[in-house]
């Protein structure tokens, strides 16, 4: 298992799910970071091997990940984001040795290079367009990734097999049990609205927080986003220019926000785009209603195209407002909400991963 480091994402989170299943099984699992931090890591268990490439940049966990090939070929590598996707197509070409090598691909790849500098962007096209195809197979977190996929590296969609991020729903229930002191969540509070996610301008928190202020006029409610990211001085900056700094907190990122999402009302998702997102498979296990956007991804995949939470247009505040205000004075059955969570049970998901990586069973002899 190959990802840059295990710092707070969609995609670390999901590693470590499977890694913990993984090793759970008796499979004998490496999971190699370009830099072994994060706070993940202690999530870990101790019987996985944690390889560290102490690797500074692209170039050097290139030669790193080479030694460790050469050391220690595995039977089957699985890789994940774009960086490190590229990183180990080359370091098993350099490296000569002989294993089967699948890519995970988190995001549709079209949508992701637009977000890149020009001169970034067709970089990244080329070598993603010329090594790709290389490896053995795929996997795409939603249907619209896999085909974005298989139209981005003109690869078939037989090579790509789709498989929904999986969600350990006992853990999730366990963790959203504790206690927080929070002068918003407790019972008798206001109305609580919260993000989760990377600061970052995919996820688009700024419409997020701008529909807020429309709600604030309507409804005594406040806003709750955990995570960290590059636009933390923007959002900073847009609160208080719309005078909401009394009823918005930033609080960064939280180990545990599933106990922070199962005491809001309401948990809004306002991404430009999305693979397909972790924190809403979160949000239902805690039976927490949602909004999301109904942007590129599996938004509308997973919430079965608005039969479990609301979904609205990328970017339009007026109707994130809206759908807030509708969402916050209804009555909704949360069993029904964590019902949906189950079809993507870590039981149900790391299996299919297993078949993919054609991984034969950990107690065969």
């Amino acid at each position: 298992m190959f990802i840059k480091s295990l710092e707070g994402g969609g995609a670390e989170r999901v590693f470590v799910n499977l890694v913990n299943f993984f090793s759970n099984e008796g499979y004998k699992t490496d999971i190699v970071l370009m830099h072994a931090k994060g706070e993940y890591l202690g999530l870990l268990p101790s019987s996985v091997n944690i390889v560290d490439l102490h690797a500074g940049n692209i170039f050097s966990a290139i030669y790193q990940l080479i030694k460790y090939l050469r050391r220690s070929t595995p039977d089957v590598m699985l890789s994940t984001l774009i960086p490190t996707n590229i990183v180990a197509i080359l370091a098993r070409l350099l490296s000569r040795r002989k294993f089967k090598l699948y890519l995970r691909e988190a995001n549709t790849l079209s949508h992701q290079m637009l977000d890149r500098p020009l001169i970034r962007r067709i970089l990244l096209t080329r070598l993603i367009r010329m090594l790709y195809p290389l490896a053995e197979g795929y996997v795409g977190i939603s249907r619209i990734v896999s085909k974005d996929l298989s139209n981005f590296i003109n690869v078939p969609e037989s090579k790509i097999a789709t498989i929904y991020n999986p969600c350990d729903i006992s853990r999730i229930e366990q963790m959203a049990q504790e206690d927080i002191s929070h002068k918003w969540l407790s019972n008798a509070g206001p109305k609580v609205i919260i993000g989760v996610g990377r600061l970052t301008h995919q996820k688009d928190f700024a419409t997020l927080i701008k529909a807020f202020a429309l709600v604030r006029k309507e409804i005594d409610a406040r806003l709750i986003i955990l995570g960290k990211g590059e636009e933390e001085k923007n959002l900073t900056q847009l609160i208080a220019n719309l005078h909401i700094q009394d009823s918005v907190e930033l609080l960064g990122f939280k180990q545990n926000p599933y106990a922070f999402i199962a005491k809001s009302s309401l948990f809004v998702l306002p991404s430009i785009y999305e693979g397909a997102s972790n924190v809403i498979l979160e949000a239902m296990a805690c039976g927490t209603p949602l909004v999301c956007t109904d942007c590129p991804g599996a938004n509308a995949e997973i919430l079965n195209y608005g039969e479990f939470g609301t979904l609205v247009p990328v970017g339009d505040i007026e109707a994130m407002a809206i759908a807030i205000i509708k969402a916050l004075d209804h009555k909704y059955d949360k069993e029904f909400i964590k019902l949906r969570a189950k079809d993507f049970l870590l039981e149900k998901i790391a299996p299919q991963y297993l078949k993919v990586l054609g991984v034969r069973d950990a107690n065969e002899d």
